[in-house]
């Protein structure tokens, strides 16, 4: 495994005020897998996103889709336009090649209020 590819990507999950926009944030990549720091020539290019085929937990490239590649130094990527349930990762990229997965996020629909469909007098 190539230097670059041994760090990780911190995944998060969003909202993004005021629209209640659905959104992936993550850290951006500044270090190897030993903590030393990436040289200028070995940071991060762009991070790939990518939708699991079916929602789960836990995922890996070869049962996923790849949505969009973003730019670095962008750390966000906008997901308001995906079904739910969905399952998602983030991958970094450099000249290097691509990192391992991140953490996979499974999003789901909020539950309904409990008093939905109940009249009031």
């Amino acid at each position: 495994m190539k230097r670059i590819l041994g760090y990780a990507v911190a995944l998060v999950l969003a909202f993004v005020t005021p629209s209640w926009a659905l959104s992936l944030r993550w850290d951006a990549v500044t270090t190897d897998s030993t903590g030393a720091p990436l040289s200028a020539s070995l940071m991060p290019t762009g991070y790939r996103i990518y939708k699991c085929n079916t929602p789960a937990t836990s995922c890996v490239k070869s049962a996923a889709t790849l949505l969009a590649t973003v730019p670095a130094p962008a750390t966000v990527f906008n997901i308001d336009t995906q079904s739910t349930p969905s399952s998602f990762f983030v991958t970094a990229v450099n000249i290097v090649g691509e990192s391992v997965e991140s953490v996979t996020v499974k999003v789901v629909p909020p539950d309904k209020p409990k008093n939905e469909g109940l009249q009031t007098p």
